[in-house]
C-alpha cells in the first residue's frame, strides 16, 4: 500500500512537472522550426555534370573551358560519384532578428557518401538560417538570383552555401509560387514564356496539397534550353526532393530517405486497415 503511494505521489510530481518542461522547450524554438538538435537527415544523391556542360557548349563556351570550370566545379560534395549527402543538426541558436525578419540560425555537420564506402565527413561544421516566413521577403530572395543558372534561393554549384535543406514548416507555397511569378515576369522583360513558377504539390488520399515550388527560366534565348527546379518538403520544413534540370536532365537530384513515408503514408494506413478487417473475418470464421 505504501509503495502505491509513492509512485502516485511521483506520477502526479510528473505531471506536474511536465508543463514547465514543454513551456522551456517551446520558448526556446520558434514554432516554424521543425527539426530538433541530434537529428540526422539523409538523402540519395544524384550528380551529373553532363547538362550543365550541355549548356555551356550551347552558350558557345570552349571544350577546354568547359573542361577546366566543370572540374572545379564538381568535385567533392558535388563529386559525381557521391550517392549520399547527411547532415547531424548540432545545435539550435535562439531566434534572432535581422531587419525586421525573424530567422533561426542552426549548425550542422555534413557527411558524404559513395557507393559502397562509409560515410565521411565533408563539414565538421557550417551553419545556416532558418528565416522565418514572409512572402515578401522570401520573394525577394529567390528573384535576386539569376534562375536560369541558380538553383533559385537553395543554392547551387556557383553559390557559397548548399540548398535550403530545412525551410520553415509554414510556407504558404501558392502564395508564393504566384508572387514569385509575377516577380520572374518583370525581371525577364515581361515575357510570360521566359520564366515562371509554380506551386509543387503532392497527392494525400486523392487529394492534392501544396509542399513546394517550381521554376523555370531561360532568358528568352533561342539558343538555350530551359533551367527547371522543383523543390517539395515534408510537414517539418525538411527537403522531401530536390531537382534542378537543363533541357529537363537534371543536374543534381537529391531524394530523402524513407520519403515514401511522408508521401504515401495514407496506403499504408489502407494496407493495415485491410490487414485488420482479413484478421477479423478468418477469427469470425473460426468462431
Amino acid at each position: 500500500m505504501k509503495y502505491n503511494k509513492i509512485l502516485f505521489s511521483l506520477l502526479i510530481t510528473s505531471m506536474l512537472l511536465l508543463p514547465l518542461i514543454n513551456f522551456a522547450t517551446a520558448a526556446s524554438t520558434p514554432d516554424y522550426v521543425g527539426i530538433d538538435e541530434g537529428d540526422e537527415i539523409i538523402w540519395d544523391v544524384i550528380i551529373d555534370d553532363d547538362p550543365l556542360e550541355d549548356y555551356w557548349e550551347d552558350r558557345g563556351y570552349s571544350e577546354t573551358w568547359i573542361d577546366n570550370v566543370s572540374d572545379d566545379l564538381f568535385e567533392d560534395a558535388w563529386d559525381k560519384d557521391v550517392v549520399g549527402w547527411k547532415i547531424k543538426i548540432l545545435e539550435l541558436e535562439k531566434e534572432e532578428d535581422d531587419d525586421g525578419d525573424d530567422y533561426v540560425e542552426y549548425d550542422y555537420r555534413l557527411y558524404i557518401k559513395e557507393e559502397d564506402e562509409d560515410w565521411e565527413v565533408e563539414d565538421q561544421k557550417d551553419s545556416t538560417k532558418i528565416w522565418k516566413y514572409d512572402t515578401d521577403k522570401y520573394v525577394d530572395d529567390l528573384a535576386s538570383v539569376d534562375v536560369s543558372a541558380l538553383a533559385y534561393f537553395f543554392g547551387s554549384p556557383y553559390g557559397t552555401g548548399l540548398f535550403r535543406f530545412v525551410v520553415p514548416d509554414n510556407v504558404k507555397w501558392g502564395k508564393f509560387a504566384e508572387e514569385l511569378d509575377d516577380e520572374l515576369d518583370d525581371d525577364f522583360d515581361g515575357n510570360d514564356e521566359s520564366a515562371g513558377s509554380e506551386a509543387a504539390t503532392d497527392m494525400y488520399f486523392f487529394m492534392q496539397r501544396e509542399n513546394g515550388i517550381s521554376t523555370y527560366a531561360n532568358k528568352d534565348e533561342e539558343d538555350l534550353e530551359d533551367f527547371t527546379s522543383t523543390a517539395q518538403f515534408n510537414y517539418k520544413g525538411v527537403l522531401l526532393y530536390y531537382q534542378w534540370a537543363y533541357d529537363g536532365d537534371p543536374i543534381i537530384e537529391l531524394k530523402l530517405q524513407f520519403r515514401m513515408v511522408y508521401q504515401w503514408w495514407w496506403a499504408a494506413v489502407v494496407a493495415l486497415a485491410a490487414v485488420v478487417i482479413i484478421i477479423m473475418i478468418i477469427i469470425i470464421k473460426r468462431r
